[in-house]
């Protein structure tokens, strides 16, 4: 599950938004979250309270900041991602003074968040019809990217190595596969369904027709050592009717988990092609290159725009970057990152 938490950190950089003179533009040291705050009220170097997108705050709090009434959701009290005078506007920020005792500064992201009784919001389970919804198989874990907004330090770290950039789906997501006794298991993010007996799933159905089961099985043949058997999960978004206006519903594979690792891109790719032909992956952006050079001196967040290879007649969500070789990050596990376009998540409304 990606990082979530009221932190604190330090503004970089304010400057004026064109043609207003009550909004800045302001920007914190070691992200790439851009946000607007009123004009002169922060300056580089303030320490700040920064309250991330889908932050759900008590309303309390929210009329210390001068906000009440100003978020999204039915009682204003959820942050997303909206445009001010053209500008898309990622967080809240706000002197920690104003909203923690003293004493804060030892505290840890999680305790700040707990006493300022701030949460995620986190949009419903999906209706599983014709199943049962249970525990994640061992070894599996609710699978969520961290952000290069978030971590730039990390996105340093990728910038000469060779990547894969691939279309961040609109969708859900979901995993199918075998465990270690060959039992099958079809997941949507959080949860295992277990079909109802003479019921189908959505997301049973789309796994049969890809031969998603029996791939991981014929996987976890090829990838068995002295008669061990490993876990395989084949990781993939479901999109369709909803935002790209497709006639079904689809799957494109992001990635595959054999035991507690993914596979790298190359492997990937030859593992599907071998055991799984009728699986698809994401769209591919860009591979073969280092990020540098894909970028060509964009940032990531101007190169997240752009349209979508699902449908070319609406955005994509973003992108996801990921080296070639599978590699693990001390800080966020498998080192691979998502950049959200803000332009799409102000226009879409979503989070």
């Amino acid at each position: 599950m990606s990082f979530f938490a009221v932190t604190l950190e330090e503004i970089e950089s304010v400057s004026p938004i064109p043609k207003t003179d009550r909004l800045d533009m302001t920007s914190l040291r070691g992200m790439a979250f851009r946000f607007v705050t009123e004009r002169g009220k922060h300056k580089a170097g303030d320490r700040v309270l920064y309250f991330p997108l889908d932050s759900v705050i008590p309303q309390e709090a929210l009329r210390t900041m001068g906000v009440e009434g100003k978020l999204s959701g039915t009682e204003k009290n959820r942050l997303s991602t909206v445009i001010l005078r053209g500008f898309p506007s990622q967080g809240l920020v706000e002197f920690p003074e104003r909203l923690l005792s003293a004493g804060f500064e030892s505290l840890s992201p999680t305790e700040i968040t707990e006493a300022l009784g701030v949460t995620k919001f986190e949009l419903p389970p999906e209706v599983c019809e014709g199943g049962t919804l249970v525990s994640l198989p061992h070894g599996l874990s609710g699978f969520d990217i961290e952000g290069a907004d978030r971590f730039q330090d990390v996105l340093g770290e990728l910038m000469d190595q060779i990547v894969v950039v691939t279309e961040k789906a609109e969708g859900s997501n979901s995993s199918a596969g075998v465990r270690e006794d060959g039992t099958p298991f079809v997941n949507q993010r959080l949860r295992s369904i277990v079909e109802n007996p003479g019921e189908t799933t959505r997301y049973w159905n789309i796994a049969r027709e890809l031969g998603l089961i029996e791939g991981a099985r014929e996987i976890q043949k090829a990838m068995s050592v002295d008669g061990a058997s490993p876990l395989v999960a084949i990781y993939g978004e479901i999109y369709g009717p909803a935002y790209y206006g497709l006639k079904d519903f689809e799957l494109g594979v992001f990635g595959i988990k054999v035991d507690f690792g993914f596979v790298g891109w190359e492997e990937q790719k030859a593992l599907l092609a071998a055991h799984c032909p009728k699986a698809k992956l994401v769209p591919i952006v860009s591979e073969g290159t280092t990020l540098r050079a894909w970028l060509t001196g964009r940032t990531l967040v101007e190169a997240s725009h752009g349209k979508s290879l699902f449908n070319p007649a609406k955005l994509r969500e973003g992108v996801v970057v990921a080296p070639e070789a599978a590699q693990r990050h001390d800080r966020i596990g498998r080192l691979i990152l998502k950049q959200r376009d803000p332009i799409y998540l102000g226009k879409t409304g979503n989070v």
